[in-house]
């Protein structure tokens, strides 16, 4: 539907690399402490590491029902793989910094549910394959 195509667009934008890189740039600008450093880090590391994984299996994206056009081979997905470090890091960052336990819950469940989300849209969007049932080159 509509609706859920423009969701999940919006999504999947959480987890493009600008996006992250501006999320760990402005740590590094607010707060100045090792723990954006890591951040910054991590938002450097991952793509390369990404990179250099998705050159090795060389796994092609689906051919058929996308909603959005992407370049590229499908595996490891680098939205995925770079929500997951960079929002783990923050879910992390905020259950061992933040005192008040409901804050912490509803900010750590709030950006779990955003990984999820996150690699759920790739899927939905036509960009990676879903489940065991499409493993043609693993």
């Amino acid at each position: 539907s509509n609706i859920l195509d423009s969701f999940f667009k919006f999504i999947t934008k959480f987890g493009n690399t600008n996006t992250i890189f501006i999320i760990a740039f402005l740590f590094l600008i607010i707060k100045r402490n090792f723990s954006s450093f890591v951040l910054s880090f991590l938002a450097l590391i991952t793509p390369a590491i990404m990179f250099i994984i998705k050159s090795i299996i060389a796994r092609e994206r689906p051919n058929i029902l996308r909603i959005i056009e992407i370049g590229g081979y499908s595996f490891p997905s680098g939205h995925s793989m770079i929500s997951m470090s960079m929002y783990g890091m923050l879910i992390y960052l905020c259950y061992k910094k933040i005192k008040n336990k409901y804050i912490k819950w509803i900010i750590c469940s709030l950006l779990g549910i955003l990984i999820l989300s996150i690699g759920l849209s790739r899927v939905y969007l036509g960009v990676h394959y879903e489940g065991s049932r499409n493993r043609s080159r693993i």
